[in-house]
């Protein structure tokens, strides 16, 4: 019998053994709380900014690339005028040189002007001093 008392005190002590009053079944629901959806939209406005600076940056290095190819194209154009006019202007170094040359200017001067070369030289001094063309209109 003194077990039945020793387990009878056992379960007063106890709650879990004591009999709950019936409670009313709450239904319960999951509430987002306002810092959990701020982050879920700052991630959200953070990838999207992400992702449109990348296609920014994608487009202003395509942009540079085809600016890069444009000048190029417009360098190796005008290296290529450079080197038709530096073999130009040899050419017409090499006329000019060849128009110069004392053999030539001594036959275009005996066979186009009919020039000879004289037999006698003759020098010719002046016996007054030449005065200016103005001084001689003024005497006149």
């Amino acid at each position: 019998m003194l077990a039945r008392a020793d387990q009878g005190l056992r379960q007063e002590r106890d709650p879990r053994s004591r009999p709950q009053p019936q409670r009313a079944r709450v239904r319960l629901r999951l509430v987002e709380t306002r810092s959990d959806s701020g982050r879920k939209s700052l991630t959200r406005i953070g990838t999207t900014v992400s992702i449109a600076l990348l296609f920014a940056a994608a487009f202003v290095a395509a942009a540079a690339h085809a600016l890069v190819a444009q000048n190029q194209f417009r360098l190796n154009a005008l290296q290529a005028q450079e080197a038709a006019a530096a073999s130009q202007e040899k050419a017409l170094q090499l006329r000019v040189a060849q128009m110069e040359a004392p053999q030539r200017v001594v036959w275009v001067a005996e066979h186009r002007l009919g020039m000879v070369v004289p037999t006698k030289v003759t020098y010719v001094q002046a016996s007054a001093p030449v005065s200016s063309p103005a001084r001689v209109q003024g005497r006149a």
